[in-house]
């Protein structure tokens, strides 16, 4: 799958329990496509979405967790 998308300047939520700092992100505009053979095939337009994103303290790792509607 191959994505692209256009989001807005996240936005610092703050540390959580982890003692990572949470990021959110608004998706505005986008699309996501799959690799030609792959099923089931996928051409669609990201209509809107979220993206929240944790950093750690030491700044080595991310975790994204993105949720958007697709059409």
């Amino acid at each position: 799958m191959t994505s692209q998308i256009t989001f807005d300047a996240p936005v610092v939520i703050g540390k959580i329990n982890s003692g990572s700092q949470l990021y959110i992100a608004l998706i505005n505009a986008g699309t996501l496509k799959s690799e030609p053979g792959f099923e089931p095939a996928v051409d669609a337009q990201v209509l809107f979405g979220t993206d929240h994103f944790k950093v750690t303290d030491d700044m080595k790792y991310v975790t994204i967790d993105v949720k958007a509607a697709l059409k």
